[in-house]
């Protein structure tokens, strides 16, 4: 069992945004739906309300998706690529799910990203290396997965980094130095 728990400053440095739209969120939101199943609770998704009012989805003045709330939510399937495309995400919470297959590596292009939970699903292959370059993500919490291989030097790039979890998955190797 593996936990790596640490603090560090909290304050932000400023960051590029990457371009999006309330229609490209639209699609993001969408695919999860469609590839995931099992809701406890789904209401307003897939339907022309704005994404504000879809379960779980909190939005920004300009309608763009800032926080995804799912987490103990019944979810089964996979984690699509296309949440990649949340470029204003600040929160991801998908945890208490039962959530298969690995992390999509397009979750390192959410520059925004601050709190990251995927933990308590049953997650598989390894932590991608494009989550190092989340250099605003503050928490990330990875534990209780099937998740195998070592853990990616990258991650010691998150410097606002003050909650690593990574505890009970079937990781190998040693911490790397970075971190």
């Amino acid at each position: 069992m593996m936990a790596i728990i640490f603090s560090a400053p909290c304050c932000y440095a400023a960051g590029a945004r990457v371009q999006g739209s309330v229609a490209s969120d639209r699609t993001a939101l969408i695919a999860l739906y469609d590839a995931t199943d099992g809701w406890n609770s789904d209401t307003n998704w897939k339907t022309n309300n704005p994404l504000g009012d879809w379960y779980g989805v909190s939005t920004n003045n300009a309608g763009r998706v800032v926080s995804l709330y799912l987490d103990n939510n019944g979810l089964t399937g996979g984690i699509p690529r296309e949440l990649g495309g949340l470029t204003e995400l600040r929160w991801l919470a998908l945890d208490n799910n039962r959530l298969t297959g690995g992390i999509p590596h397009e979750l390192g292009g959410l520059t925004e990203l601050r709190w990251l939970a995927l933990d308590s699903n049953r997650l598989t292959g390894g932590i991608p290396r494009e989550l190092g370059g989340l250099t605003k993500l503050r928490r990330l919490n990875l534990g209780n997965n099937r998740l195998t291989g070592g853990i990616p030097r990258e991650l010691g790039g998150l410097t606002e980094l003050w909650w690593l979890a990574l505890d009970s998955n079937r990781l190998t190797g040693g911490i790397p130095r970075e971190l």
